[in-house]
């Protein structure tokens, strides 16, 4: 009876707290009750979650309703509104709607409804008189933490998948958060991953196949709607569509960051009560202090975690799509083409940015959300010249990493002026011979002034920046220091609360603008993604051989090969070495190709591979496989048996029939692991002899109907030819 009448003599504000707390907890009850008690899936579980986003803007909106005796501190209200009107204004991105059709969205609203009960329960017993807000919002709190460390049944599934949460095992995180807050070392995607999350290399490939399939539907659209930048685009799109609450994630770790500096106020106002003893505001306020940095911590966690994903999801994308076009193209045109740089420049440069441009993505928010909350103790003039001041320093921050081309100069230079030296050392005596040590000295005096000044137009950027830094923080620190004084002497408000915020909130919003210049990266990723869609825009190789059925029971006769009329153009040039040219090779015979260099000999190889497309003629081939061995070798990083055996079926009888004919043997006695020695094209341990007979033991144990030798036996003494061409 007593609490009834307490409760009519409240005030409104404190009645629809009461009633959006009680809320929030009937849909605790929604989630967590029936499936830990039944074991069944809640039938009311569609109900909760609109009951949690409803109670959690309900609070933030009641508070910011009563301007009574200021309810709240301005800063802590502003933050509140931040915090929990995130979701709903996020939710209406075409791009993100998918969370309200997930449960990700009822695991926001419990972090959510923990941030607003960590930042504004302490301060219920300074403002308002009713001892049932502090008890709802103590249950409120524990409640929401045991439904974050032990998630009802109906719920794992959303945490332990890709959307966002942090209801993942604590364990699974301890490792990670404790590298990650202490910086000892970048996250470990394999020690992040749950065990059972290590899928089968099989089917690693299928999802890599799947996403490749995803990006060049999404390419396919955006190329055919003319949009710029498409890869760009739909590689982002494919990423953060499995993802796309990581945008909240990323706010809402700047946002704990910020508070940090705001939280203080409630230490401030806890701590200077009369009050000996200790009560529920204390408990209330270490619980909340706990929730801050625990989320801080798992929050952090989460996004390595996800920074990491993104980062080698992105990279196994790209390089299976460089790869698959390269596949599809001429073998000139990829040979000429930038594949090969691509796979090793290009997609490094996309792995190494995009965990700095990430972090200078979350900086630059925590800048902004800084700033805002600043304004609330400055004001609102102070707050616009601090905006201004701020903008540029970012300004000439950016500038002033905008040096790439002077250092790639810088580095020209410097290689000329050491090529210069070594060489006049090198060739001293000569050059005194010749009377040209003068010339050799002025020219290398000449390359050490350029290095210099290279240097100084290096240099003169950062001492720029030292000098507006320290502007930036002197003028920030007198705009602070005026704008407190007058809000103290004018408005009345304590400088003991205000000062401390303001001081840590600037020196949250310096250090993150420190970071934001590297927000350059995403240009330098955009250009390595241009560069990769260029190529992957390079038209597919066309077919411009006939082929044939081939007859099982083939007369040794019958004509394999048939070219007539065949005029080719290589290497774009507008003559060629043949023309008209008519060739027929028949099944079971050898036919040796002989003429001077560039008579065209390697171009009627590559006809017949339908690498060259005919100016004129046909070529008219057996429709059954071909082997290939070219002048020039390639070996993939494997074992000597795996390179010679490669994708044919395993005969041990003859494969040791082919690599004795080849004059492997001896090779193999003097490898430790004999055939099973590990190879690649630079290895350095095989001669290109050795290199070469590995290459053509390939070729010869296919058991291709037809063997295309370019040149193959040009390495070898006549001896080693001779007995090559004699075994077969």
């Amino acid at each position: 009876m007593a609490d009834m009448m307490a409760l009519n003599s409240l005030s409104v504000p404190e009645k629809g707290l009461i009633f959006v707390h009680a809320a929030s907890l009937l849909s605790s009850l929604l989630l967590y009750v029936p499936p830990h008690t039944t074991g069944e899936e809640p039938r009311r579980l569609a109900l909760a979650k609109p009951l949690r986003l409803a109670a959690v803007v309900s609070k933030t909106l009641i508070l910011l309703v009563d301007q009574k005796n200021g309810a709240l501190p301005d800063t802590l209200s502003t933050v509140a509104l931040i915090g929990c009107s995130m979701p709903p204004l996020m939710l209406v991105f075409p791009g993100l709607v998918d969370i309200l059709s997930s449960q990700a969205a009822i695991y926001m609203s419990i972090v959510l409804d923990l941030l607003f009960d960590a930042i504004a329960a302490p301060q219920f017993s300074t403002f308002f008189i009713s001892s049932i807000l502090q008890r709802l919002g103590l249950m409120s709190i524990v409640i929401n933490l045991i439904l974050l460390i032990r998630p009802p049944s109906s719920l794992i599934h959303a945490a332990r998948s890709n959307a966002w949460s942090v209801t993942t095992p604590w364990t699974e995180f301890w490792d990670t958060t404790w590298s990650i807050t202490r910086e000892t070392a970048p996250p470990n995607y394999n020690a992040i991953q749950p065990a059972h999350q290590n899928v089968h290399q099989d089917h690693s490939a299928a999802t890599i196949d799947a996403d490749l399939l995803a990006l060049q539907d999404k390419l396919r659209l955006s190329t055919g709607s003319n949009i710029p930048n498409g890869l760009s685009l739909s590689l982002a799109s494919l990423l953060l569509g499995d993802n796309p609450s990581i945008i909240f994630q990323a706010l809402t770790f700047a946002l704990l960051c910020v508070i940090q500096s705001v939280y203080l106020a409630n230490a401030l106002t806890l701590f200077s009560l009369d009050s000996p003893m200790l009560g529920l505001s204390h408990l209330h306020f270490i619980l909340a202090t706990l929730t801050l940095f625990i989320g801080m911590a798992i929050t952090k966690a989460k996004l390595g975690t996800f920074i990491v994903t993104l980062t080698q999801r992105s990279k196994r994308i790209l390089v299976a799509a460089i790869f698959q076009k390269a596949l599809h193209l001429n073998r000139r045109v990829a040979l000429n083409s930038t594949a090969r740089a691509l796979l090793s420049d290009n997609i490094e440069a996309i792995a190494n940015n995009i965990p700095v441009a990430s972090s200078a993505m979350i900086n630059l928010a925590e800048v902004c959300l800084g700033l805002l909350a600043l304004r609330y103790i400055m004001g609102t003039f102070g707050f616009l010249v601090l905006v201004g001041f701020t903008v540029r320093h970012l300004c000439l921050t950016y500038q002033s990493s905008q040096n790439g081309e002077t250092h790639t100069e810088m580095s020209i230079t410097s290689q000329r002026l050491i090529a210069a030296t070594r060489d006049m050392i090198n060739n001293l005596v000569p050059l005194k011979m010749m009377g040209l040590e003068d010339t050799y000295a002025r020219r290398i005096n000449a390359l050490k002034t350029a290095e210099q000044q290279l240097w100084l137009d290096i240099d003169q950027p950062r001492l720029q920046y030292l000098f507006q830094l320290i502007i930036y923080v002197s003028i920030s620190t007198c705009i602070l220091l005026i704008c407190m004084i007058w809000r103290c002497k004018v408005e009345r408000i304590s400088v003991t609360v205000t000062a401390p915020i303001a001081a840590l909130l600037f020196a949250r919003v310096s250090d993150s603008a420190l970071y934001v210049s590297q927000l350059r990266l995403l240009s330098s990723i955009q250009q390595s993604l241009t560069e990769i869609e260029e190529f992957l825009a390079i038209p597919d190789r066309v077919e411009p051989r006939q082929l044939q059925a081939v007859d099982k029971t083939a007369k040794v006769n019958d004509t394999n090969i048939r070219i007539v009329g065949l005029t080719c153009h290589t290497d774009g040039a507008t003559g060629s070495p043949f023309h008209k040219l008519d060739l027929v090779l028949k099944n079971g015979t050898v036919t040796v190709l002989r003429g001077p260099s560039a008579s065209g000999k390697t171009a009627i190889l590559e006809s017949v591979l339908g690498d060259v497309i005919p100016a004129e003629g046909t070529v008219e081939i057996s429709n059954c496989p071909i082997a290939y061995c070219s002048q020039t070798t390639w070996l993939q990083n494997a074992s000597i048996r795996s390179n010679i055996i490669s994708c044919s079926e395993i005969d041990d009888v003859w494969y040791n029939k082919v690599i004795n004919a080849c004059g492997l043997e001896p090779d193999f006695e003097r490898l430790s692991s004999r055939d099973l020695t590990i190879i690649s094209n630079n290895t350095l341990t095989l001669s290109v002899g050795q290199k070469m007979k590995i290459a053509l033991a390939r070729a010869i144990y296919s058991k291709a109907p037809i063997l295309l030798l370019d040149d193959a036996f040009s390495i070898f003494d006549n001896t080693m030819a001779l007995k090559i061409a004699q075994s077969f």
